[in-house]
């Protein structure tokens, strides 16, 4: 499983205010519905289908889906909270999953229930630096790839000491050297 880099929590908006709210980012996928033994999260309106829609985790995002629902699954990115059933564009359940952003919101059916699904935005990391008690080498360092492959045959009585000739020699300079696709400080 990737790590999460955010922290989705699914809230309950009635008569505009959050009345409920759950943290969802456990579960790959969380089914919104009437049905008991099939639903994560149990929503007693019957305009709901027994499976009205799913909530997908990825590492980074959330996605929401209609599931063929009767009355449809209405996502509005304005993140409007008024209750009014509809408000919105309805989801196609043949389509793509909808990516969630912070703040947007969603009906299900023609409820007069709002859902919103805050902590959408990924988690902000911060830049690596130097631990300060890192100090720059006395003298000149470097580290030396190697492969596996002895390229010189003359040199194969290392093979089992030295575990090939040298690739490549990286400077270590400064307090720390930074090894990665984005090798930057």
């Amino acid at each position: 499983k990737p790590a999460a880099m955010h922290t989705p929590r699914l809230e309950m908006i009635e008569r505009g205010q959050v009345s409920r709210s759950m943290a969802i980012g456990e579960r790959p996928v969380t089914i919104l519905g009437r049905h008991g033994g099939v639903a994560d999260i149990l929503l007693d309106d019957p305009s709901l289908s027994r499976m009205q829609a799913a909530l997908y985790n990825s590492s980074s995002a959330t996605f929401l889906a209609d599931l063929d629902s009767a009355h449809g699954t209405w996502y509005d990115a304005a993140g409007r909270t008024h209750a009014v059933p509809q408000l919105g564009v309805r989801l196609d359940h043949t389509a793509e999953p909808q990516q969630l952003a912070e703040g947007a919101t969603f009906r299900l059916g023609s409820s007069k229930v709002v859902y919103r699904v805050a902590g959408c935005e990924p988690v902000k990391l911060a830049r690596w630096r130097p631990p300060p008690w890192a100090e720059e080498p006395a003298r000149k360092c470097y580290l030396e790839v190697r492969s596996n492959d002895f390229s010189n045959p003359y040199l194969e009585h290392l093979r089992e000491g030295e575990g090939g000739d040298v690739d490549e020699e990286l400077p270590l300079c400064g307090r720390a050297t930074v090894f990665g696709r984005k090798a930057e400080l």
